[in-house]
């Protein structure tokens, strides 16, 4: 049986494992090392409440664009949510990024400022909770995305395809030109069972999948909206 500290180990290599595959979050914590400790305190406060963070919003309140904002706060939730709780605290996560050399010592160390902070440590904390609390939830339901990569890539095309039973040395295709893909890798939770699929994207397929999804969060929005509507409704004491 293997010891605790061997297990505890696995967890964080597989973690580190997954990081260096998803350089967006590696990409997100150099923004997120931007922010005030304000700023992020007042995302956590967001993230807890259950508010819908706008990227035009974002972007006004912490001074930068707002890709790179969704990208720092999508970085900052991934630290909370995708460590091996048992194994990784989020401090002990950045420092075995820069051991790694993953992240530069002034991107640590100003991570390590509000992540050290109380009162972001508390917050996130509750909100991961009930966002674990949710997908535990939904995985008894759905599948649930474990990991994404993509890819872009050239495809040849030829003028005429190889035939079965076509002579290898006599078969000397013409390449008309090159196809642009894009490929995208998805790990699925299936219930307790990790499956992996590939898919290829033309330039139209994947300008039809991101509408679709742009699509499906504004659908998404306006019943969290409405939602949080009608629980406003309710007349709630106030806490002293």
């Amino acid at each position: 049986m293997p010891k605790p500290t061997q297990k505890k180990n696995k967890a964080a290599e597989k973690w580190l494992e997954n990081v260096q595959k998803d350089q967006n979050f590696l990409v997100g914590l150099r923004s997120l090392a931007k922010l005030k400790v304000t700023d992020v305190v007042s995302i956590a406060e967001k993230l807890v409440a259950g508010d819908t963070l706008e990227k035009e919003e974002l972007s006004q309140q912490l001074g930068i664009a707002g890709e790179e904002a969704l990208r720092a706060v999508a970085a900052l939730v991934s630290l909370f949510s995708n460590l091996p709780a048992d194994s990784l605290k989020p401090t002990q996560g950045i420092d075995l990024l820069a051991s790694r050399k993953l992240i530069d010592k002034t991107t640590k160390s100003k991570l390590l400022r509000f992540l050290r902070c109380e009162e972001v440590s508390m917050l996130l904390a509750d909100a991961v909770g009930a966002k674990h609390s949710e997908q535990a939830t939904l995985g008894t339901v759905f599948p649930r995305i474990r990991g994404m990569w993509t890819r872009c890539s050239l495809i040849a095309n030829f003028d005429r395809e190889y035939a079965a039973d076509e002579d290898v040395l006599a078969y000397s295709p013409t390449v008309r030109g090159f196809i642009p893909i894009v490929s995208i890798q998805i790990d699925l939770d299936a219930f307790g069972t990790t499956q992996r699929f590939s898919m290829g994207l033309t330039k139209a397929e994947l300008s039809t999948f991101i509408n679709r999804m742009r699509l499906a969060e504004k659908q998404l929005n306006r019943m969290t909206k409405k939602s949080t509507s009608s629980r406003d409704s309710l007349v709630i004491p106030s806490r002293k």
